[in-house]
This record gives C-alpha cells, sequence and structure tokens, in this order.
C-alpha cells in the first residue's frame, strides 16, 4: 500500500483528481448514464434554496483557503521555533562542557595553593 501524504490538498490537487476521474468516466459513460446526469438549469428549476444552499459557494473555498493558509503559517512558526530549540539544547550542552572544564581547572588551582 503506497504511503499517503500528510500534506494538505491544494485546489490544484482537487481540480487535477476531479479533471482525471471526469476524463476516466467519459471513457466508460454511455449516453444513458450521461442523461442521468442534471444540467445547471435543471437545479435551477428544480432545486430549492435550501438545496442550493447546502452546496459550497466560492466565498466558502476562499475562506477554507484562507484558514489553510493560517494554519500553515502556525506550522512554519512552530517548526522554526523547535528548530531553535534544538540550537538551544546543543548550546546548553556546549555551556554546561566549558563550565564543568573550568569548574576543573578551578579545582585544580585551589587544590595546588
Amino acid at each position: 500500500m503506497p504511503k499517503q501524504s500528510t500534506a494538505p490538498v491544494t485546489k490544484q490537487d482537487f481540480e487535477e483528481a476531479m479533471h482525471i476521474l471526469a476524463k476516466s468516466f467519459e471513457r466508460v459513460a454511455t449516453r444513458e448514464d450521461l442523461k442521468l446526469f442534471a444540467t445547471k438549469e435543471d437545479l435551477e428549476r428544480f432545486a430549492t434554496k435550501e438545496d442550493l444552499e447546502r452546496f459550497a459557494t466560492k466565498e466558502d473555498f476562499e475562506r477554507i483557503e484562507d484558514t489553510q493558509h493560517s494554519m500553515l503559517k502556525v506550522l512554519d512558526s512552530i517548526e522554526g521555533r523547535l528548530k531553535e530549540m534544538a540550537n538551544h539544547e546543543e548550546r546548553i550542552t556546549r555551556l554546561e562542557e566549558q563550565l564543568f572544564k573550568l569548574e576543573n581547572q578551578l579545582r585544580s588551582l585551589t587544590s595546588s595553593r
């Protein structure tokens, strides 16, 4: 089983997947299959206002994209802080080693007196 990506799906990814699906359906669909689909005019004629409200609007998609963008910014910030913390740990370790060396030097100086 292929490993699934944890990257968020972009609008381009979604559109590409829908295009692939439409092309593969187009190859196997019969004329009768195509007649089963409602046209935009059919929806406008038969759909109630509540039915139409169930569909996502352009504003909904923009809001989702804005939220996704904000979340990515936060994740990038967290990742940057984690990298800084890793550097701090290395610095702390180096400082501890230097302190240990200085402490030993100080002990050797005081014991020689």
